[in-house]
């Protein structure tokens, strides 16, 4: 699975720089590394990629929840 390539094709981009979403994005990760990203017509899908039709979704950096309340953890 590392060295598999992955085009993530069509979908609304929202990169988590605060600019517009890119409608119709282009993603190409190639293993753990994202190695092309942009607007459809700008970015070419490698013929040796998997594709991910992504249309109708939105597509964006992981998002973690920092906030938490541990229970039980009180010290004396």
């Amino acid at each position: 699975m590392d060295n598999e390539k992955l085009a993530l094709v069509g979908g609304r981009l929202l990169d988590g720089t605060g600019g517009e979403p890119v409608p119709h994005a282009v993603i190409v990760i190639d293993g753990p590394q994202i190695t092309a990203i942009g607007a459809a017509g700008e970015i070419d899908v490698p013929g040796d990629c998997s594709v991910m039709d992504c249309h109708g979704s939105t597509i964006m950096p992981g998002v973690m929840d920092c906030h938490c309340h541990r229970e039980g953890t009180r010290s004396s």
